[in-house]
């Protein structure tokens, strides 16, 4: 997959030096458009698809087959949300062939079309403005929860979406000013989105490749349950934890004597936490993040993480009985997980 074909968007990204614009009246549509624009990109060109087939003509106002039903939505649309839907690209889909169809993301299937944007029946249970309420991405089907109901939903009052899976939790994100956790300006989702994408944790790939870890994929996008870049920063972590730890002890005016290193050991080679043979003892997957965090992160020169919180184990028989949940007692009573 050719990322230099991709347009850069660094600038772009919500970040805590560049947060969202808050000199506008709307949406910062533009922002959003080409975040929108670089998700429907990454897509196309990780199944296999050069980005010069892709359709920038095809939006909200064209893509749906009935452009008089998309434009009789204007009147009721905010004007910058009306000029992010004409900017913001839609995959095309393949109507004869639908499991071919890119999802805009492992989390949303994509812009919903005109027939029913207006939530308007949400709007008038928790007491909102008529029309300010639209969806505007419809939720991936395979994550919904039974009844449906959900999605990205847009609030033309306030500028900001919320991400709902389900009816039943639109009460807890009304009245809008008192869950300021969950509704955010659109370019900060989007970020995030990005963001999982950059980290390896969402992973895009032809549609017809498995998943690593054999989940289900989402058209083309995979969401692993890590990534080496996650472990990389969690093994980062844990050494700054341990050299605060080993520093402060040595401040003390009684220092406890610290573990001496393992013979052998040294500081360009140190002790893994658990060895893999260790863990292999105790049957943890292969791959895993535990596994790999374990087998990276160093085994530092003191016991105590804090009080009551050990290091584990590091010999196997002492590491497989410290696992009470590798064996779960069962009787002839007990329901199947």
């Amino acid at each position: 997959m050719d990322l230099s074909q991709l347009p850069d968007i660094t600038s772009l990204l919500v970040r805590p030096d560049n947060p969202p614009r808050d000199d506008l009246e709307g949406m910062d549509y533009a922002q959003c458009a080409a975040l929108h624009n670089y998700l429907i990109q990454y897509a196309w060109l990780a199944e296999g698809c050069p980005l010069a087939t892709l359709n920038a003509n095809s939006n909200f106002f064209t893509a749906f087959g009935d452009e008089a039903e998309a434009e009789a939505c204007c009147p009721r649309l905010d004007l910058s949300l009306a000029a992010f839907l004409d900017t913001a690209m839609i995959s095309p889909f393949p109507f004869d062939n639908p499991h071919k169809y890119l999802p805009f993301s492992v989390f949303a299937w994509g812009i919903d079309g005109p027939n029913r944007p207006f939530e308007e029946f949400t709007a008038d249970i928790q007491d909102q403005p008529v029309d300010s309420l639209v969806r505007l991405y419809a939720v991936e089907t395979g994550l919904l929860a039974v009844g449906g109901g959900g999605g990205v939903i847009y609030h033309q009052r306030f500028h900001c979406v919320a991400i709902f899976m389900h009816l039943d939790e639109y009460d807890c994100g009304f009245p809008v000013e008192g869950n300021p956790h969950v509704w955010n300006p659109l370019e900060t989702l989007l970020t995030n989105w990005i963001d999982l994408i950059h980290i390896g944790k969402v992973v895009a790939s032809p549609h017809k490749e498995p998943a690593l870890f054999d989940f289900e994929k989402i058209g083309p996008w995979e969401w692993r349950p890590y990534s080496e870049a996650q472990v990389t920063m969690c093994v980062a972590e844990w050494d700054r934890l341990c050299q605060a730890i080993e520093a402060r002890t040595l401040q003390l005016p009684n220092p406890p004597s610290l573990i001496s290193p393992i013979s052998g050991s040294d500081a360009d080679n140190p002790e893994p936490l658990v060895a893999s043979t260790v863990l292999d003892a105790a049957s943890v997957p292969n791959p895993s993040f535990a596994r790999a965090f374990l087998t990276r992160a160093r085994r530092p020169q003191f016991c105590y993480i804090a009080p009551g919180l050990l290091l584990p184990p590091a010999d196997s028989a002492g590491f497989v009985a410290a696992q009470p949940f590798s064996v779960l007692p069962c009787s002839k009573y007990t329901a199947p997980p």
